[in-house]
């Protein structure tokens, strides 16, 4: 995370958003994030709890991790994934 910091310093703020399903499982990973972005400054917040073995996580975490687009989802991924958007984002897509 250190090389991304130093990558986009100046020019882009980070927000480094943490899946606490994808955490639950190794809470000591999630521990060394919180510490990592807290040394790093960077902010760290919470985005939803998508299981990644159920069906609707395991989609929206694979398009995401694949840098899928919203409109890409089948329905039901894509109506959670665009309630957790609004929720955190305010966004009105």
């Amino acid at each position: 995370m250190t090389r991304i910091c130093n990558a986009v310093d100046p020019w882009f703020e980070l927000t480094v958003w943490k899946n606490q399903g994808t955490f639950s499982p190794f809470p000591q990973l999630s521990d060394q994030l919180d510490q990592t972005c807290e040394k790093l400054d960077v902010p760290l917040r919470s985005f939803a709890y998508f299981e990644p073995e159920s069906y609707l996580g395991g989609r929206i975490l694979n398009g995401i991790i694949d840098g899928l687009g919203l409109e890409t989802y089948q329905m039901g991924p894509m109506l959670r994934l665009r309630h957790e958007l609004d929720i955190n984002f305010d966004a009105k897509m």
